[in-house]
């Protein structure tokens, strides 16, 4: 069974890193460029943005098409696993580039706004909206959108898939063995702080024992420092050795202890 995860975008990539990609995709492609979340809602600032697009979405009544093209486009690229190739609502073409990371689906690259001669290979990702057509302006921004062929924008996504893929799998990677490292540290400084106090606790032990016992014991040799008949050193001594014989077997166990 495939491990369960709940990996969300924004704790893994970081936005700027990922603008900046963006930024130098769409000035090398001359395609536009947004990222989004698994529910199709930017992530990023727009990149090459054509001013027709950037028009339309201004417009609240397409805004909210355009939005819903890019979730689908994700979902799509998605299910697929690979980059995925589109029209629009607007009679555009768009490609999407699912983000994948251990198998999750946490959003997409969304590239784009080109027309082209050959729509034949491509599918609408939504029923066009014609609404929009009767707006002069926008009407002449879409006359100036670029033509691109159809098979120059599937190999850029595929290439661009595979590569930005790559990159996300390894910083995933990077993060998670950083994460263990850092775990790794923190139970080591446990152990070691817990070492420690076991042998300040043996420490203490011990000498809250041998405390009394080297009191006793130096009152033991008093007696000695003193002249005396023989028996009664003799006796003495004998006491001693007994002492000092029990007092060294006791010691292993108090510091056990």
């Amino acid at each position: 069974m495939a491990e369960k995860t709940n990996i969300h975008i924004e704790d893994v990539i970081d936005k700027k890193e990922l603008q900046n990609l963006q930024d130098n995709w769409a000035k090398a492609t001359n395609l536009a460029f947004v990222s989004v979340d698994c529910n199709g809602t930017p992530i990023t600032e727009y990149s090459n943005f054509t001013p027709f697009c950037e028009k339309l979405r201004e417009k609240e009544e397409f805004r909210e098409r355009c939005h819903y093209c890019d979730a689908c486009g994700g979902r799509k690229a998605r299910r697929i696993g690979k980059a995925y190739v589109y029209i629009c609502h607007a009679g555009l073409i768009d490609f999407a580039i699912p983000i994948m990371i251990k198998g999750q689906y946490v959003g997409a690259i969304l590239a784009g706004q080109v027309k082209s001669t050959d729509y034949e290979a491509l599918r609408k990702i939504t029923p066009a909206t014609q609404g929009w057509k009767k707006d002069p302006e926008l009407m002449k921004l879409y006359d100036q959108v670029t033509v691109v062929p159809v098979e120059k924008i599937q190999a850029v996504a595929q290439i661009l898939c595979d590569s930005y893929n790559y990159s996300v799998e390894k910083q995933y990677a990077n993060m998670v063995d950083a994460k263990l490292r850092e775990k790794d540290l923190k139970l080591i400084k446990e152990e070691k702080l817990r070492i420690e106090m076991e042998k300040a606790l043996r420490e203490e032990r011990f000498f809250r024992v041998c405390a009394p016992c080297t009191l006793l014991l130096l009152l033991l040799l008093i007696p000695l420092c003193q002249p005396a008949p023989r028996l009664m050193l003799l006796s003495d001594t004998f006491a001693l050795s007994a002492y000092l014989f029990a007092l060294l077997s006791l010691t292993p166990s108090i510091i056990e202890a």
